[in-house]
């Protein structure tokens, strides 16, 4: 659907966000060179944590993208059914109307002979 398709994209950018900050928040740990192991240990699960986010938002994109390309296959299919289905249906109609013709044509020749 549109609305879980933006939803997943807005996710997607705020997961790039949040990464682009976590490794920010790591580098500046590294070059300040007195940050405690448990700063760095921190920094490092927020990074692995954004990077899940990350992955988990665009993993949701590509399935909501397939199944879209998906619906949107079988709506095309759909149609095509329906224009079938039209199309045999004036078949019909246009081949009842014709018999009916001949019959009354056939009624008036007898009629007249």
């Amino acid at each position: 659907d549109g609305n879980d398709l933006a939803a997943a994209e807005r996710a997607r950018r705020a997961a790039e966000t949040e990464l682009a900050a976590a490794r920010k928040r790591l580098q500046d740990l590294l070059a300040k060179g007195d940050a405690t192991k448990e700063e760095l240990d921190r920094a490092m699960r927020d990074l692995a944590r954004a990077e899940d986010e990350l992955r988990r938002a665009q993993d949701l994109i590509a399935r909501l993208k397939a199944r879209i390309a998906e619906l949107e296959d079988e709506l095309r299919r759909l149609r095509a059914d329906m224009g079938k289905s039209q199309q045999q249906q004036e078949d019909w109609l246009s081949e009842q109307l014709r018999k009916k013709r001949l019959e009354e044509e056939e009624a008036r020749r007898r009629r007249e002979d």
